[in-house]
């Protein structure tokens, strides 16, 4: 990846999300249309977020969101992309992010039984 490339992965999430400035939002999309390996990192992004909703949907919007930073943030620490990020890394991000949701929902279950 081009120093461009990394700066703009940074800014996937928010674009996705609609949470860029009008300006930035814009270079983003420029770079898209240039980029091939962006757009892929892009598909990347949108799939790992569809799979993590999918997996996560019964969970509150807050632990899911948290879940998924949790994910992005170790990427972008590891200087590695969504694409190449190991399913190791995903597991021990996301299994103390759910662990707190997953003992509620088992509690609650059981109270309701």
């Amino acid at each position: 990846m081009h120093g461009d490339c990394v700066h703009i992965t940074e800014l996937l999430i928010d674009y996705l999300h609609q949470g860029l400035p009008p300006r930035q939002r814009r270079d983003v999309l420029l770079h898209l249309a240039q980029c091939a390996d962006c757009r892929l990192e892009m598909a990347a992004t949108i799939r790992l977020e569809q799979v993590m909703v999918s997996l996560l949907e019964p969970l509150p919007e807050a632990v899911r969101k948290n879940a998924f930073a949790k994910v992005r943030a170790a990427a972008q620490e590891q200087h590695e992309s969504l694409l190449e990020l190991p399913l190791r890394l995903i597991r021990e991000t996301l299994a103390p992010a759910l662990r707190p949701a997953a003992r509620l929902i088992t509690t609650t279950l059981h109270a309701l039984q």
